[in-house]
This record gives C-alpha cells, structure tokens and sequence, in this order.
C-alpha cells in the first residue's frame, strides 16, 4: 500500500473540496485514510513517528527511515526530512505522489544521481578503487557548497539539489562569455537566468524543472550549457572526494548546524540538525588541488582548471549576495571560495592557452558585475528574491506560466 492520501482525495468529494481548498489557502493537509496493514500491531507512538514520511516515500523506505542500516539509509531520511522541513517542498513532492501508481512511487526516483556515476567514469584510474567507499547524495538546501557528513555508518557526502540547476541558470546569463557559444541570448533573457540561478539556490523558485521548464534553448546551446555545468559540478564532487582521500575527515573535528542557512521561516519552519566535518583552510587548498588531479583524465588540463575557476567563481556570487541578505560571513568549513579560487589561479596561469584565459576573465568580469547589480536590485525590491513561484526566460518559453497553490 502507498499512499493513502491520493486514495482519499479520489474517493471522498467532501475531502477532495477540502484538501484542494487548503493548498489554496496555502496549508497542506496529511492524512492517512487507513492504516497500512503492517503497522496494525504497532504502537500510536509507533505509527506517529511514520506517519509524517508517508505521503513522500514508500512503505519500504519508511522503515529504511525508522531504522536505518547503512549510509544509503542516512541519506534517504536527510532527503525526506528536507522535504519535510520547508511545507513548499512538501506540497509539490505531495502532488507529485498523487500522480503516480502506489506501487510505482520512490522518494529516491525522485533523485537525479546521474551526475555521481558520471564521476565514477570520469575520475583517473588509480582513484576509481575508492570511490564506491563513499556515499554521494543530493537533497534540498540552501547551501551553495558541497559538505562532508559525519554518519555512525561511515562519511557521506551531500550537495543541494538546486546546486545544478543555479549552474545551469547561471551559465545561460554568462553564456556570451564562453567563446565557443556564439550565442544570441537576449539582455532580458541574461537577466532573468541570473534572477532564477539565486532564487534556485534560495529555494524561492519552484523546483520542478522537469515538469515545467522555465525554457527551452536552442539544443545546441543547451548541449554546451549542460557540458560546462557537467564539469563544474564534476570538480565540486572530486573535492570532497578528496577530503576523504587525503584524511581529513577526522570523527573526532565535526560541528553540528541547521542544514538551511536561513533561520526557520514559514516556508522552512523547523531546523534539521546535520553533523559536518571540520576542515581547514590549508585542507581546503589541498583538496582543491587533489581535485584537478582526480579529473585530469576527463578532460584538458587546461580546461579542468577552468571548469573548476568557474564553479568558484559562480558559487562566489552566491555566497556574496546571501551574506548580503543573511547579515553572516561565510562558513568556517569553506572560509574562502575567493582565495580558494586565487590557489587554482596560481596553477592555470601556466598551463592555460590564451583563449582560456580570455574567457575566464570576461567570466570574472561579468559576474562581478552581477554581485553590484543584485545587491542594487534586492534594496529596490526585495520581493524578486522572496517571493515564491516560478520566473520565466521569454525568448525561449513554451506553455503557460505555472502559479504557486494552483499547479503545484
């Protein structure tokens, strides 16, 4: 049995009227119709502390949750307590589920791990044997890094979901300045990618991307934009990689912090509590380097440096305008992406053909431009960041616009 709700609102009108008239008004409700039958012996308590991950995993998944054997498991219920935590994720994975056949729906389909196996095949020989002694993992924050998780069954390592996607967006508006894609983007459509990269990552911008595309490049664009994120998000994922390789994940150096950075709102109205590791700034200097190295067989030289400079620099523009709005420095655990960006600048200098080293600094150019410029926006108007729902890039769009509390 899965999914009890979708039976409900099938079934009962007068639910039905209920359940829709709430999401409306901006509740959710949850409901169990009936008992699964293989909770018919369990305890109230028991059947309480299921209850909430019913209407977003599988039964099966539920235990996994209750009571979990390995890393694999840890990182299910950190994926369903995210959720759980911010009602706007709630009701759209809810809808989701409402969809789907009972036997059919995961919590873990909804996941796109692609790009960990895309790593497995792309890191150098003498690095792949270990890379299956780490569990890799995304789940919904609003953290622009990746981390390094402390577990009781071994190190897992977590990015945000909206991690690509802020890439993704982000390298549309930046895309003038990457010689090879003699691009037509539109100065409106720049402007509106910047806009949906940080409402991503602030997760204000619904995140259904599949299911509602804000539009549509033209294939040759989108295959050169898909390729550049690709290799950023494949240098993210080699670094913690090589915090793990090189030791620093010590159990006896962690913190415990919220896993959202902004404090609990209505939208993320309860913190969930994550054990980090602790590293330091030479650690992250050396991880960076070992990074390059773990990637050298995917690509040039040359090219992996500035696939890495770049993921620094975009993640930079995150972090600057979130410590604008969130009156907070940077994180200890990655006290620099600017001198940690400066490192790696160091290395490519001597290995970087002119035109490399072109298209990085008309990339730096620009989006030190954009820092100033979102800076000036959110004191104008606050609401284009705050506001939830979905931004749209014109040029490319296809469909109606999808509204908040009616589509999803």
């Amino acid at each position: 049995m899965k999914n009890p709700l979708k039976q409900l609102v099938k079934k009962d009108k007068k639910f039905k009227a209920i359940y829709e008239k709430g999401k409306q008004d901006g509740f959710y409700i949850h409901a169990i119709a009936e008992l699964p039958k293989q909770w018919a012996n369990m305890s109230s308590d028991e059947v309480e502390e299921r209850s909430p991950y019913l209407p977003i995993c599988s039964l099966s998944e539920t235990e996994r949750i209750i009571s979990p054997s390995n890393t694999s498991d840890v990182l299910l219920k950190y994926r369903a307590d995210s959720i759980l935590s911010n009602i706007r994720i709630t009701r759209t994975f809810e809808r989701r589920a409402l969809t789907v056949e009972e036997d059919k729906w995961t919590l873990t389909d909804q996941f796109n791990d692609k790009i960990f196996s895309e790593f497995a095949e792309s890191i150098s020989p003498e690095f792949k044997r270990r890379v299956n002694e780490v569990v890799f993992g995304t789940l919904f924050a609003d953290r622009p890094n990746a981390y390094c998780v402390k577990t009781q069954f071994g190190p897992l390592i977590i990015f945000s979901e909206a991690l690509y996607n802020y890439l993704y967006f982000l390298t549309i508006s930046t895309s003038r300045h990457w010689t090879a894609f003699k691009t037509d983007v539109q100065p409106r459509t720049e402007e509106y990618s910047l806009l949906i990269a940080i409402r991503t990552m602030m997760l204000k911008e619904s995140f259904d991307f599949e299911m509602d595309p804000r539009g549509e490049p033209p294939q040759y664009l989108n295959a050169l934009i898909k390729r550049v994120v690709k290799y950023e998000m494949l240098f993210v994922i080699a670094h913690e990689f090589a915090h793990f390789l090189l030791g620093h994940l010590n159990d006896n150096n962690f913190r415990t912090e919220n896993l959202f950075l902004e404090l609990p709102s209505e939208e993320n109205p309860k913190q969930l509590v994550v054990t980090f590791y602790n590293v330091s700034q030479k650690q992250e200097f050396e991880a960076d380097r070992l990074a390059i190295d773990i990637l050298k067989s995917s690509n040039d030289i040359g090219q992996v440096l500035l696939y890495a400079v770049s993921a620094l620099s975009k993640i930079k523009v995150f972090e600057s305008f979130a410590n604008v709005i969130r009156k907070r420095t940077t994180e200890s655990s990655h006290p620099s992406t600017l001198e940690r960006r400066e490192e790696l600048l160091k290395i490519a200098k001597g290995v970087w053909t002119k035109e490399e080293h072109e298209t990085y600094e008309g990339l730096n150019q620009l989006l030190s431009n954009y820092e100033k410029a979102l800076n000036r926006l959110y004191k104008r108007q606050p609401s284009a960041f705050t506001d939830y729902g979905s931004m749209y890039l014109d040029q490319w769009r296809k469909g109606r616009p999808k509204v908040d509390r009616l589509d999803y």
